[in-house]
């Protein structure tokens, strides 16, 4: 049997001293820093980096999703007010921008990824990749200023996402209409 290249010595015991760093927060009552997030380390060159993901919520093993019950089906409505009478918005974009890269946009391991700027058009273009089991799906935003149009292009990869798959009954329109 051929040994990995990669899995040198100084690979694994990079790795060890990773693992033991995370161990050392959690005894300590500190919140680790893989808590949400997950490291890449090449074992070739020993480059590490952190990034953050976002559990499927349809996946059955990091799901934490309530199972769907007659008393979770209550909803207690709350008034979501516009922030000014001339937007359709609930949430100012100065609250959205603290969250949205950094929940939803990484280039490894993002709901979205693969952020690319275009300087050609006399507005300020920004679109994020929406990478889909059936192919990816481009998003974008166009708007005077490329922070805003960042903001923009995910909210719009979002809005895409949500609007995949409708739900009848619990269940995706597809399972829905085959059953």
């Amino acid at each position: 049997m051929e040994r990995d290249a990669a899995a040198s010595r100084t690979g694994l015991l990079q790795m060890a001293h990773l693992i033991c760093a995370e161990v050392r927060k959690v005894m300590k009552g500190e919140r680790a820093r893989s808590e949400g997030h997950v490291s890449l380390i090449s074992l070739k060159t020993l480059n590490g980096s952190w990034h953050s993901f976002l559990p499927d919520p349809l996946c059955p093993v990091c799901s934490t999703l309530p199972d769907d019950s007659k008393e979770r089906a209550r909803i207690s409505l709350q008034p979501s007010p516009k922030i000014s009478p001339d937007s359709y918005r609930t949430r100012s974009m100065d609250e959205l921008k603290e969250v949205l890269a950094k929940d939803y946009l990484d280039h490894r391991t993002g709901f979205l990824n693969n952020k690319m700027i275009d300087l050609v058009p006399p507005f300020a273009d920004v679109s994020v990749n929406l990478p889909l089991f059936i192919g990816d799906e481009g998003a974008a935003g166009r708007t005077l200023s490329y922070a805003v149009s960042e903001m923009t292009a995910i909210l719009e990869g979002l809005e895409r996402y949500c609007g995949m798959e409708p739900a009848v009954n619990g269940q995706s329109y597809m399972t829905a209409t085959t059953t």
